[in-house]
């Protein structure tokens, strides 16, 4: 496992750990983690590379335990801020208890737009949907990406580790850039995907409420049903919810990001600050 640092460390820029989401993509989040690089130093926690490594010795323990060495050995003291986005999410607050039990102290886990229970899809194939969604690609000549899509999408449905991997390692498939980082991007899926069901598995059971601030960054825009605190408040005892503009996939947007920026900066500014106060 890798991270990527984003700017020189000094007193008044703080390091964050940042956590992507479930692809393993920072492309994601990378223009939250430009537009706030003049107030922190971002370390970007890269996940494993799936395709390389025996997936049977993998295991949610497995990636804490990588992220956890990876802290230590870039921030061996002090309190450590998290953040992570959607899936990241789910990973940093893994980390973050596992922090909190070895004794480490958590200045804070950062939320983005991460629920605690967040629907896995599961619906039977289709074959009139990815019909439709080729012939609109051939229209508007992007069949590359979605014959990538589609084929990955399979892939992650037959839920074979062996294939998924021998594919993984033949790849690029030499047809266009675009299918193949989408059918990359799919293989990723299929082995971050148990990663999240444990994660999820770990939460439903769990019943300790966690002590060290969080604050949960909450597009304003969610499906019908969602919990103003999506379904943390029962995990995190010190919860601060704040709204941002836009949905899931749209908070780092133009039109979305300089308010995200901004609420983002103000708010884990305030956090760092409160960090380095003695603890009683």
């Amino acid at each position: 496992m890798n991270s990527g640092e984003f700017g020189p460390r000094t007193p008044e820029r703080p390091v964050i750990f940042l956590f992507p989401g479930l692809s393993g993509d920072h492309k994601e989040i990378e223009l939250l983690r430009t537009g706030c690089s003049a107030s922190f130093c971002f370390v970007s926690i890269q996940l494993p590379d799936w395709s390389r490594i025996d997936y049977s010795l993998v295991s949610l323990d497995g990636l804490i335990s990588h992220c956890m060495a990876r802290i230590e050995a870039d921030a061996p003291c002090g309190p450590v801020l998290l953040a992570g986005y959607s899936f990241g999410g789910h990973v940093a607050w893994a980390v973050a208890a596992a922090l909190e039990a070895s004794g480490r102290r958590v200045g804070c886990l950062a939320l983005l737009d991460t629920s605690a229970v967040p629907p896995i899809e599961k619906a039977p194939i289709s074959v009139g949907r990815p019909i439709g969604r080729l012939i609109h690609a051939i229209r508007v000549n992007r069949i590359g990406t979605e014959i990538g899509r589609i084929m990955g999408a399979i892939i992650i449905r037959i839920q074979n580790k062996t294939l998924s991997r021998f594919l993984a390692r033949v790849t690029p498939l030499g047809l266009s850039r675009d299918m193949d980082e989408r059918f990359a991007l799919s293989i990723s899926l299929t082995f971050n995907l148990p990663i999240l069901e444990q994660v999820l598995d770990r939460l439903a059971k769990s019943n300790r409420s966690s002590t060290f601030p969080a604050v949960l960054f909450r597009c304003v825009e969610q499906a019908p049903g969602a919990t103003e605190d999506l379904g943390w408040d029962r995990h995190l005892a010190r919860l601060q919810v704040v709204p941002i503009l836009g949905d899931h996939d749209s908070l780092t947007n133009p039109p979305n990001l300089p308010s995200l920026c901004a609420s983002f900066i103000a708010v884990m500014s305030d956090m760092h600050v409160a960090t380095d106060a003695p603890v009683d």
